[in-house]
């Protein structure tokens, strides 16, 4: 017996060292998974062994990453084990975790009754006739589910929600993970499928075909939103068009795929990407906008096998555009790349990009930073409200072709309404198609739009979008607004060599005045309520010195604030702004004015009432010091004068008193103290006037 147990030990210590490995050993392989020393271990008594991976990677990937080295994605078979699993990612990670579960395509065969039924556990949902339900990743058992909202959505794999349970999600999101051991390395499993090779032709491959979808059936279903652009080419293709070599024979880019002498249609829409600082200085705005161009080359039919083909924008035929005379200068988007052979960091443009489609369909995107030259009216400022143009010409019978945003889910255009770094708002952005001609002296040469669409917005929460998380901002990303379009003004005069379209697009921008009110009026404001202080302070000599400090201060202080803080040279009409300080500076010189009327007439009384005082009180005479005289000198003196001190008790007085001299005038003193009282509410009311018909001319 005890030989036995000693034979049951040795081979239970033998096949655990083989499973399990040794401790000493740090390289991995096919015969020793789940090392310890690659960190798998043991968790909360738990009978399995886990790997804890601090790396996000998509689902796919972390089951790739758990074969590789001896397990799967952790599945839990029960209660206790999704316990440790919920452990492992509170405690442990501090994550949420990917969990080897996934969602496939399920085929059952039906039956009468007698085959097999649909367990109540299981949660599954009827797409287009096939079944969907989730399975582990060795696909062996039913899993154990414990959602977190009771039940999952519409996404194929599954984590554990740190704290609250199972929630399904695109396989595509990074997450941690969490690999449970199951003793043996594997390639596959239904969570993850290594990509198929397939080897070189030996033959020279087919010439490609045409595909099913036409071209205008593509350019219909592109311009109503119904399909979008992907890159689904693969590299080695790519490096063939990119070298021109997979163009058809006799394809010329300089030739226009026009024939029939009518218009060449070109799907356009217009995405507003940023709006910068208008200079007043200068009337320059910087904008940044994303021209989309699309329209169908018969020629290029089939030339790619399937799919989308991205191609240098100068490889192929694209219309003849130029810009306005509003637009100053462009320039293009740049970023850095480090180029692959030299390790030299170079700017790669990437303002033009150009993808065409296997039939024949080509979608080509513009990306310039404009400076365009508004032409501002600043008689208003900084109440105005401004509007600048940027036109596009097209040439050659290239017609630009809008869709309302009532008829597409691709609106004509679009503004990201978040990205506006600028002292305007923005109100709103029309686009217009016009008929141009280069000569008007023709009545027949007409020209007119035949396509508007104006967009008002309200998008004033989206400019605190840097600061929120961008899900909360709405549409702020491709803003569209309320819209209003009309289509077919005009008529349509046909192509001649004469004839071209505009493109035109404006943006109405409105100021923000809080920028200007708590820099401006309300400084400017406190300081003329301040100079109002000079009417309560009195004619003492130190009061006088006040009264002229305080509204020379506030008289230097509005002046220097008119002639700093808004130089514009060129503007030769009075602006609001103007009008604003030279009431301010008004307000403050009537103030100051009065103080030297006012102290005027009080001088004057006190001169008046000093020469007064002189006439009724005669000059004292003080006698001279003398040299002592003998006495017998005294005789020869004239006698003293004789000197009588009345005195005038109470109740002895008989007659009324004598009446006191008038010493001065009171008049002067009580005019200047009038004018000042009347300066307290005059001047004060008359500014308060000035401000209720100033504010409701401009702002109101």
């Amino acid at each position: 017996m005890k030989l036995l147990l000693s034979l049951q030990g040795l081979l239970g210590f033998f096949l655990c060292g083989t499973v399990l490995g040794s401790g000493n050993n740090t390289t991995p392989s096919a015969d020793q998974p789940c090392m310890a020393s690659d960190g798998w271990a043991s968790y909360y008594n738990s009978p399995s062994m886990y790997l804890l991976v601090d790396e996000d990677k998509r689902h796919a990937e972390a089951e790739q990453n758990c074969l590789s080295k001896g397990g799967h994605l952790a599945m839990a078979n029960d209660e206790a084990e999704f316990n440790i699993l919920m452990r492992l990612a509170d405690d442990e990670l501090d994550k949420d975790v990917w969990i080897g579960i996934r969602k496939v395509e399920v085929v059952t065969e039906g039956s009468d009754g007698g085959g097999e039924q649909e367990s109540s556990d299981r949660r599954r949902r009827k797409r287009e006739g096939t079944t969907f339900e989730f399975r582990y990743c060795d696909d062996n058992t039913e899993p154990y589910l414990s959602w977190k909202d009771g039940d999952p959505g519409d996404r194929n794999c599954v984590r554990i929600k740190k704290g609250d349970g199972y929630e399904d999600r695109d396989c595509t999101s990074n997450e941690r993970s969490i690999c449970e051991c199951v003793g043996e390395i594997q390639e596959e499993s239904i969570c993850y499928k290594p990509p198929t090779t397939t080897p070189p032709p030996t033959t020279t491959p087919p010439p490609p075909t045409t595909t099913t979808i036409s071209a205008q059936n593509m350019a219909a279903a592109f311009a109503s939103g119904g399909i979008g652009v992907t890159d689904s080419a693969s590299w080695g293709d790519f490096l063939k068009w990119k070298n021109g070599e997979s163009l058809p024979p006799g394809y010329d880019k300089n030739e226009s795929p026009r024939k029939d002498g009518k218009w060449f249609d070109v799907a356009t829409g217009v995405y507003i990407k940023r709006v910068d600082w208008l200079s007043e200085e200068n009337a320059n705005l910087s904008m940044t906008v994303e021209y989309n161009l699309a329209w169908v080359d018969d020629r290029l039919t089939g030339a790619v096998p399937s799919g989308w083909m991205p191609l240098p924008a100068t490889l192929l035929w694209s219309p003849a555009l130029m810009f306005g005379n509003k637009v100053r200068r462009t320039e293009g988007i740049t970023k850095p790349r480090v180029h692959p052979s030299t390790g030299a960091v170079e700017e790669l443009d990437v303002s033009l990009k150009m993808w065409l489609h296997s039939s024949g369909f080509i979608f080509f995107q513009m990306t310039k930073v404009l400076k365009v030259r508004c032409n501002v009216d600043l008689h208003s400022y900084p109440f105005d409200d401004q509007e600048c143009p940027v036109q596009l010409h097209a040439y050659n019978g290239v017609r630009f072709t809008l869709v309302s945003s009532a008829q597409s889910k691709i609106a004509p255009i679009s503004s990201d309404a978040s990205n506006v770094v600028s002292q305007f708002r923005l109100m709103g952005a029309t686009v217009e198609s016009t008929y141009s001609t280069f000569f008007a002296n023709d009545s027949n040469d007409v020209i007119c739009p035949y396509f508007r669409e104006a967009c008002t917005y309200d998008v004033e929460h989206c400019m605190l979008s840097a600061f929120l998380n961008c899900s909360t901002c709405g549409d702020c990303g491709h803003h569209v607004g309320n819209c209003s379009h009309h289509t077919d003004i005009c008529g349509d005069p046909g192509p001649t060599v004469n004839s071209f379209t505009t493109l035109t697009i404006k943006l109405s921008l409105s100021r923000r005045i809080w920028l200007y009110v708590f820099r401006t009026f309300v400084p400017t404001l406190m300081v003329v309520v301040l100079s109002w202080m000079s009417p309560w302070m009195g004619f003492q000599t130190a009061a006088v010195i006040g009264r002229v400090s305080l509204g020379a201060s506030a008289l230097l202080t509005i002046v220097m604030g008119a002639d700093l803080k808004h130089p514009m040279e060129f503007i030769s009409y009075t602006r609001a702004i103007d009008v604003w300080m030279a009431g301010c500076l008004m307000a403050v010189f009537c103030g100051l004015l009065e103080t030297a009327v006012a102290y005027y007439i009080h001088y004057t009384g006190l001169a008046k009432e000093s020469w007064k005082r002189q006439l009724v009180q005669p000059k004292v005479s003080i006698p001279r010091a003398r040299f002592c005289r003998p006495y017998y000198l005294l005789q020869y003196l004239p006698p003293p004068p004789q000197r009588t001190v009345r005195f005038r008790l109470p109740g002895t007085q008989t007659g009324p008193p004598p009446p006191l001299p008038q010493l001065f005038s009171p008049r002067p003193a009580r005019l200047a103290r009038k004018i000042d009282r009347a300066t307290r509410i005059l001047i004060p009311g008359l500014f308060l006037v000035f401000c209720v018909v100033f504010w409701v001319h401009y702002f109101l």
